[in-house]
């Protein structure tokens, strides 16, 4: 009798903690109904709760947009207003004078709208940079061999001086191959000639004093100087 009686206890209680029981293992119920989550289990983290759906953006209106002259379009409703005060002046019916003043309405809206348009605004291309100059070099050695062996194979300073004039415009020299050059000449008046033909395309100038040593004479020295300061033109 006494373990019907308590078997009968036990499962009025396991009928009481059952109905009384935690909805989730992972809450639980206080006083005054507000609920406290238990953490979780170490080495576990808290899950939070995802993000919110975002609206979707409304789409933009299509419109048919054109560009006009406010000039042009303000000088037409101009015209159209003073007709339509010439015909209000006209007109007797009390019904027409009041389509033509709704009529002037619109235009006056119409041109508030195209006065308040925004202008059109055109994004011209950045400009391009300029070129880079370009480059210029001095004459190649095999190119400045080749000349002055054509100008040492002929016997006369004329002759060497023709060969010279026709290369000299084409090509750039430097004080070290007019001096080359001016080794082929005896006398000053055919070494001056040298220097007035490749002095137009001599790349370094500011060499130029090394040429005096080829010219003992002062007076051979000042038309040198001519020469170098005119640019070949003396």
């Amino acid at each position: 009798m006494k373990a019907l009686t308590l078997a009968v206890v036990l499962l009025s209680s396991a009928a009481a903690l059952a109905q009384t029981a935690p909805k989730t293992a992972e809450s639980v119920t206080i006083s005054g109904g507000a609920e406290f989550r238990r953490p979780p289990p170490p080495g576990q983290s808290t899950p939070r709760p995802g993000p919110m759906p975002q609206p979707m953006p409304m789409p933009v209106p299509s419109r048919n947009q054109v560009v006009i002259d406010r000039e042009q379009v303000a000088r037409r409703i101009d015209r159209l207003e003073n007709a339509l005060r010439d015909a209000m002046s006209r007109t007797k019916d009390a019904k027409g004078r009041e389509s033509i003043r709704n009529a002037m309405e619109e235009l006056d809206k119409l041109s508030e709208y195209v006065d308040d348009a925004a202008p059109v605004v055109v994004n011209h291309p950045a400009p391009l940079p300029p070129p880079p100059p370009p480059v210029v070099r001095p004459i190649s050695d095999v190119q400045f061999r080749n000349i002055t062996a054509a100008m040492v194979r002929e016997s006369f300073p004329r002759e060497k001086l023709r060969i010279l004039s026709q290369v000299a415009p084409n090509e750039n020299f430097l004080v070290t191959h007019i001096l080359s050059v001016l080794g082929q000449f005896n006398f000053s008046n055919d070494k001056l000639e040298v220097v007035r033909l490749m002095r137009p395309t001599l790349l370094d100038p500011q060499n130029g004093y090394q040429l005096y040593q080829a010219f003992p004479f002062s007076n051979d020295k000042q038309q040198l100087q001519a020469i170098l300061d005119s640019g070949g033109r003396y």
